[in-house]
């Protein structure tokens, strides 16, 4: 059951419904959409999908925000592109913790030239303030989080990918035939039942005292909205330019 809310269903009925079926386990999904604290009980075995805002530890298993950041950035400068930008909405910055956002301005030290992000974009009427930090800082290529953006610049009369590269960090169906980040949501998925049903078979239940947490990479995906990369791809399906960044400025040397 995925809509818990529309059944006006609290903790205490959910514990005697669980309890009643023999429910010893459950998975939470993407808490952040939930107008209620994730359901936690002594007698069953939680584990989140997606990172959850809520205080209480919990096991979890999400999408590796930081590493798909840095492959999306992989592939947009083995493109050629030199002014890559960042632009996210409010929701999907709590939805990622702000790990998206970290992410690009770490990567940003290995940029051609440097675009200020723009984040904590309203979901409604954010158009203006999009076209607006798109006119001051003109990125040839754009990371965003939500669809809507290609409307934009279409609306803008610009052209994508001719007049600038558009890539998302999440790809779905609304945004199909995109660049972009496939994150793995079946891999996501399969992990949090292996998680949920190795706790079950140890009948270790309830708030975890140190809550585990595991990170599925996504992987590149290119599509019509970013220009094909001048590098070679990696067996992968990324090209990876991260590990050279590094060696180049840290001095870390080959891997052993």
């Amino acid at each position: 059951d995925t809509s818990l809310d529309a059944h006006a269903t609290n903790d205490e009925r959910l514990s005697a419904i669980f309890k009643a079926r023999g429910i010893r386990g459950c998975l939470l999904p993407f808490m952040i959409y939930h107008d209620r604290t994730p359901f936690m009980h002594e007698g069953v075995a939680a584990v989140g999908l997606g990172e959850c805002p809520d205080q209480r530890p919990m096991h979890t298993v999400t999408s590796d925000y930081f590493k798909n950041l840095t492959t999306a950035v992989d592939a947009l400068l083995a493109a050629g592109y030199q002014r890559i930008g960042f632009c996210e909405h409010g929701q999907s910055t709590v939805l990622s913790q702000g790990v998206h956002w970290g992410s690009f301005l770490w990567n940003q030290q290995r940029m051609p030239q440097t675009v200020p992000p723009l984040v904590r974009l309203p979901v409604t009427d954010g158009k203006a303030a999009f076209m607006r930090w798109f006119e001051e800082h003109r990125p040839d290529a754009i990371l965003v989080t939500f669809y809507q953006a290609g409307q934009w610049l279409h609306e803008a009369g610009l052209r994508v990918p001719e007049d600038v590269g558009l890539a998302h960090l999440g790809l779905t169906a609304e945004v199909a035939g995109w660049s972009g980040v496939n994150y793995e949501a079946a891999a996501v998925g399969s992990a949090g039942v292996d998680m949920l049903v190795s706790h079950i078979l140890r009948n270790d239940y309830g708030v975890p005292t140190v809550p585990k947490l595991m990170y599925i990479p996504g992987r590149w995906v290119q599509g019509r909205t970013t220009r094909p990369p001048l590098a070679p791809m990696t067996e992968h399906g990324s090209p990876s330019r991260s590990w050279d960044w590094f060696d180049e400025n840290f001095q870390i040397g080959p891997m052993t």
